[in-house]
C-alpha cells in the first residue's frame, strides 16, 4: 500500500532537520547552523592548502555555476585528492577533540581579543 507525500512537504522538513538537531544539541540560532558545517570545512581545508579548490568544492557537493561544466563533471572528479582531504579532515577532527589547539572564534560586529590583535601577521 502506498502512502499519497508531497515532495514539498519532504524537501522543506529535510532542510529543517540538521538545523533542529543543532538545536537539540543545546547551539542557538546564532551560534551554529547546519550550512555553518560546510563554511567551516571549505575554509579550513583551503587554509590547509593541500587540496584544489575544485576538489573541495565537489566533496562539499556544491554545484559549478556552469550548466556546460556541470554537464562534464563526474561524481569520481578528483576521487584520489578527495579521499586524502577526508583522511586529513578525520584526522583534524581528532586532533580537535583531543584538546588540539582550539581557536577563539568571534563575530564581525565583536570586537577582537587584544591577544589576536597583536598576534595579527605572525
Amino acid at each position: 500500500m502506498a502512502f499519497p507525500v508531497d515532495p514539498q512537504l519532504i524537501a522543506t522538513n529535510l532542510r529543517k532537520y540538521p538545523n533542529a538537531a543543532l538545536r537539540r544539541l543545546g547551539y542557538g540560532k546564532d551560534d551554529m547552523c547546519a550550512h555553518g558545517f560546510r563554511s567551516l570545512a571549505s575554509t579550513r581545508l583551503n587554509e590547509m592548502g593541500r587540496w584544489t579548490s575544485d576538489a573541495i568544492e565537489r566533496q562539499l557537493a556544491h554545484v559549478d555555476s556552469s550548466a556546460v561544466r556541470r554537464a562534464y563533471t563526474d561524481g569520481a572528479e578528483y576521487w584520489q585528492e578527495r579521499v586524502s582531504m577526508m583522511q586529513a579532515w578525520a584526522d583534524y577532527l581528532d586532533t580537535l577533540r583531543e584538546g588540539g589547539r582550539v581557536m577563539q572564534m568571534w563575530r564581525a560586529e565583536q570586537a577582537r581579543p587584544a591577544s589576536t590583535t597583536a598576534n595579527r601577521g605572525r
